[in-house]
């Protein structure tokens, strides 16, 4: 979410008019540069130094001010229902992009699925506690990759010991 913010984060309503025209040309650059198939650099900031502007405009009319300051697919929605897409288009464009990038939660549902692995292979041969344990050392894989087996070996060695020490 913080990588996808990073690029689209300059279309929210608000960032729109808040930003000064040098950062919004540079974002819409680099926007540009990642969707070149949808996006044309120059007209995109363009577009955008032109919707700067005319937000300078809007101060006093409270009504579409406020659209400035609503939630993104609102602000797609007013770009729609004044007309002013066509005006926009990459900038409508760019918002419509923005609205439909899939957020990934890829990490999790791979989690879930190594898990039923092993729910199904050793659910005959464990108990519950046992397979509670092995799902939480592949989920946190990176913590247990750092840990020492020698030293665990050393510290259950030392527990199980039968006699005992002189």
């Amino acid at each position: 979410m913080q990588k996808v913010n990073e690029i689209f984060g300059f279309l929210y309503p608000k960032q729109l008019t808040t930003l000064d025209s040098k950062t919004l040309r540079q974002k819409a650059t680099t926007l540009a540069n990642l969707y070149r198939d949808d996006l044309e650099k120059d007209e995109l900031s363009v577009e955008i130094e032109s919707f700067y502007v005319a937000s300078d405009n809007l101060a006093g009319n409270e009504s579409k001010k406020s659209k400035l300051n609503s939630i993104t697919l609102d602000f797609l929605n007013y770009l729609y229902t004044t007309g002013l897409h066509e005006n926009y288009s990459n900038l409508t464009t760019a918002l419509r992009i923005y609205l439909t990038v899939p957020v990934s939660v890829a990490l999790n549902e791979r989690s879930f699925s190594k898990l039923k692995i092993i729910e199904n292979y050793l659910r005959n041969l464990t108990e519950q506690h046992r397979l509670s344990n092995l799902a939480v050392i592949y989920v946190e894989h990176e913590k247990a990759s750092k840990i020492s087996y020698d030293d665990v070996k050393k510290t259950f060695a030392a527990k199980k010991r039968r006699i005992k020490p002189k």
